[in-house]
């Protein structure tokens, strides 16, 4: 087609301009069935690694790989020594929407790599449909992954599908948690989550967690959950020493007077049906 032809010339142009006009043009691309010539996978390919290229440009043509769902070629990059390069798979990854596009990033949530975890999370959260039909479960064995930094993206993630499931793993988590990032995370996650079972949890870690920014968190979250005792209870916290904890109760007192203070849907009605 002469269209792959005029976007193989842009790609591979000396112009970083015209590359990534040509990128674009890619990702506008939405019939995924029309596919690339193997010539401007090669080139995208060629382009991630490319030390001579941007952060920006490497990032896109792996999205590009992604849009067309080179899932080989992405897993291939998922492996790299160079984080930088195993960051740009998981945008890339973030564009397939596949059952084996979050089974791979899942995985990927366990890099040692802050920047590789953070981009693996925005992934799974673009494709947040496929994360709840075919991720949950990985999710929640990430929970207890030896890595204690793989626990935060897997709540965080797992408080946003709002899956029953999560319920109890997240209580656990925030209740239990050896480290004030998981316990921290959890516990927002149950904000997200929007379960009224975890008040009481949610409850205890603001009134007793040793850390400050979990008792900020559990605030925030008894603002959104809007349990019938949500009010009283943070109402009762507003003497905590902590200046960031009691800005983080105004601002759940506050959210809880502009919206009504009782939670009046349940998220999970159909299904308790």
């Amino acid at each position: 087609m002469a269209e792959w032809a005029l976007i193989e010339a842009d790609i591979e142009n000396e112009d970083g301009e015209i590359r990534e006009a040509g990128m674009r043009k890619l990702l506008e691309i939405s019939d995924r069935d029309s596919s690339p010539s193997p010539e401007i996978i090669e080139i995208l390919q060629t382009l991630v690694i490319s030390s001579e290229r941007s952060q920006p440009e490497q990032e896109q043509a792996a999205m590009c790989l992604g849009h067309f769902q080179c899932e080989s070629a992405l897993r291939d990059f998922a492996t790299a020594d160079n984080s930088g390069v195993r960051s740009h798979a998981a945008a890339g990854f973030g564009y397939c929407g596949t059952e084996t596009s979050v089974a791979s990033l899942s995985e990927m949530l366990t890099d040692s790599v802050n920047t590789v975890r953070n981009m693996t999370e925005r992934a799974l959260i673009r494709q947040m449909n496929q994360v709840k039909q075919s991720g949950i479960d990985r999710l929640l064995e990430l929970l207890d992954h030896p890595a204690p930094l793989t626990h935060s993206p897997a709540a965080r993630i797992l408080g946003l599908t709002q899956d029953e499931r999560a319920l109890q793993p997240l209580l656990d988590k925030s209740n239990h948690g050896e480290k004030w990032l998981t316990r921290m995370w959890a516990t927002k996650a149950l904000g997200d989550l929007g379960r009224l079972e975890a008040f009481e949890t949610l409850k205890t870690r603001l009134e007793s967690d040793e850390k400050n920014r979990v008792r900020a968190v559990a605030a925030i979250a008894l603002g959104e959950l809007r349990h019938p005792d949500s009010r009283q209870t943070l109402e009762a916290a507003e003497s905590d020493e902590d200046s960031g904890v009691k800005t983080a109760i105004e601002e759940a007192l506050d959210a809880l007077s502009q919206l009504g203070d009782v939670e009046t849907s349940d998220p999970f009605a159909d299904e308790n049906a």
